[in-house]
């Protein structure tokens, strides 16, 4: 007699585990990190200004930047059906960074009080940089974390709207929260990133 209740107990213990809805599956977001470099020349450090002015690759609205950290973010998710909804199941992102900086081509060329002051100066630059970088890190992570906790849509028609204009909220706010922060350190110039 225990033995049977034991068997029946077993058998819907797994009929109810089958019966659960599965955990949407949480994976890091995987980075792609590049960093390009465009190349300055001058022996004074007013030389090296003006070159990297005319150098940089960054001009906007007739205003010259000497250094750029561009980010993209790339969501997808896989989904279900499961008791007449769709969850979601897995989310993958994928964070594409690249910095571009200023390089100094003839170092050996220069004064070593201007070299000095030029390693400081793209020193402070990389500083101002790597924040824009840990913005787009933590906008990955908020738009992975968003999509795992959407609630069941009642068809995966629904769930996929859903999902879109989550993300599109998500890399709207950090977009202007990149904007923010140059704003408030002028584009780095209030952390150090001035030359001459």
């Amino acid at each position: 007699m225990l033995e049977s209740i034991l068997r029946v107990s077993k058998r819907l213990l797994i009929i109810g585990l089958l019966h659960l809805p599965a955990c949407a599956v949480h994976a890091e977001p995987v980075e792609r990190f590049t960093t390009t470099y465009y190349d300055v020349t001058g022996h004074t450090a007013e030389e090296i200004r003006r070159d990297m002015d005319w150098q940089s690759p960054f001009r906007v609205f007739g205003k010259n930047y000497v250094a750029e950290t561009h980010w993209r973010i790339d969501w997808q998710y896989s989904s279900r059906e499961i008791k007449n909804a769709c969850v979601i199941e897995s989310v993958q992102v994928d964070m594409y960074i690249t910095v571009t900086l200023p390089r100094l081509r003839n170092a050996s060329e220069v004064a070593p009080v201007v070299l000095a002051r030029w390693r400081q100066y793209t020193r402070a630059v990389r500083e101002h940089e790597h924040g824009h970088t840990e913005i787009a890190r933590h906008a990955a992570r908020e738009l992975e974390q968003t999509l795992l906790e959407l609630p069941p849509q009642e068809n995966c028609f629904a769930l996929r709207g859903l999902a879109r204009r989550a993300a599109e909220r998500v890399i709207e706010k950090y977009a202007e929260i990149d904007k923010e922060y140059d704003r408030e350190t002028a584009h780095g110039s209030k952390t150090g990133s001035v030359f001459p």
